[in-house]
């Protein structure tokens, strides 16, 4: 009769201990708010001394295998007793993930440098890149800083910056040719499993000639993405917390009841 008593409490307590068993929510661990899921660039860029060969390069991906896709290309007078001319194209998109944060950066850069015999030269640089991530938190700070350097009149510009969340239609960020900027922070809110698409088009260009000494055009964007309220996860306690506490409360209804 004990052993029978003692079943049905064990088996009550188990069951009391199981109706709880999905109660249990806790915030999810520490993560990235984004997670990767393409990667689609197309980088180009060229530059030239004037005298000196054409150096171009290309680079494109359309997956999220390649996180990092840049184009640079870099021509420099190699002639002796000539002082170093350079003419630099850079087109680079960069997707990177600590764990913690998610990272994206965009450059786009043309420019003319001499010492003291100025040659003249060219360089040209674009860049098309749409990031594609899944948001996994419910709210999410967006950092971001806009580098911008423009030296002489030979070299311009320009670019479009946008980040949205593509599932709601709702537009987080957008700059057309930013200025200069500090660390700035915008905040937004979603749901677990929306889309956020994060679209950089941007292109620079120009040429000097002989005597001019450097002639600059560089973007570039940094964005930094971090976890504000985290989704909620749910935990399953150990059986042994289980039954514990099942028969705890097992035994303070039986108390009420024989009170």
């Amino acid at each position: 009769m004990v052993s029978l008593k003692l079943s049905i409490v064990i088996s009550s307590a188990a069951a009391a201990g199981l109706a709880l068993l999905f109660g249990f929510a806790a915030p999810r661990a520490e993560a990235s708010p984004l997670t990767l899921i393409s990667h689609d660039a197309t980088a180009s860029s060229s530059a030239q001394v004037v005298g000196y060969s054409l150096v171009s390069n290309n680079d494109m991906e359309t997956s999220l295998t390649d996180f990092q896709v840049i184009a640079n290309s870099f021509s420099s007078n190699a002639a002796p007793n000539i002082s170093k001319v350079t003419a630099r194209g850079k087109a680079a998109s960069q997707v990177t993930d600590n764990g913690t944060l998610n990272i994206i950066n965009f450059e786009n850069e043309s420019t003319y440098t001499s010492s003291l015999l100025s040659l003249g030269g060219s360089a040209q640089a674009s860049l098309s890149s749409t990031i594609l991530l899944e948001l996994g938190a419910l709210s999410v700070d967006l950092t971001y800083k806009i580098s911008l350097s423009e030296t002489g009149d030979g070299f311009t510009g320009s670019s479009l910056l946008s980040v949205k969340n593509m599932t709601t239609s709702t537009t987080i960020l957008n700059l057309v040719d930013p200025v200069l900027t500090g660390f700035t922070t915008v905040n937004f809110t979603g749901l677990v499993g929306d889309l956020i698409a994060i679209t950089f088009i941007g292109s620079s260009s120009g040429s000097t000639v002989a005597g001019d000494n450097a002639e600059r055009y560089r973007h570039s964007s940094s964005l930094v993405f971090e976890t504000v309220v985290a989704a909620p996860i749910t935990e399953v306690p150990e059986p042994a917390s289980v039954l514990i506490f099942g028969l705890g409360l097992f035994g303070m209804a039986r108390y009420r009841r024989r009170g």
